[in-house]
């Protein structure tokens, strides 16, 4: 199961342990980055692994792919053998095509919900780009 951090230790993480142990699954939990992964985004996610062969923990959380090179070399401990640096968004999206056929819109976006006027003595700057509230 994949969640947001925070369920980490939360009233809800300790009621799906409850739940699967329950159902005979043992259970392993941690918090990882999507990065050290290979995914080009420092994402932290929850992850709770359940097995009803047996214990998950030689299994989980699995060695780190790529390491952050603003942090230098690894410890290999916790790594594969030779792992890359992260990925960027260049990386993963760098060899694509150019969009074909893309017709960029004149019209300005759609305004947000905001209801609350902004004060004149705000760093607002009025561009006249959206038009005014009637």
């Amino acid at each position: 199961m994949e969640n947001v951090p925070q369920l980490l230790g939360s009233s809800e993480h300790e009621e799906i342990l409850r739940g699967a142990e329950a159902l005979g699954f043992a259970c392993r939990w941690a918090k990882l980055c999507a990065a050290d992964y290979g995914v080009p985004q420092a994402r932290w996610r929850a992850f709770i692994v359940g097995s009803r062969m047996g214990d998950p923990a030689p299994f989980f959380p699995p060695p780190k792919t790529h390491f952050n090179p603003a942090d230098g070399l690894p410890k290999q401990s916790e790594y594969v053998p030779n792992p890359a640096p992260w990925r960027t968004v260049r990386d993963a999206v760098g060899d694509l095509p150019l969009p074909v056929k893309v017709r960029i819109r004149e019209e300005p976006p759609l305004r947000t919900c905001i209801s609350a006027e902004i004060p004149p003595s705000s760093a607002f700057v009025d561009t006249g780009r959206y038009p005014k509230k009637a």
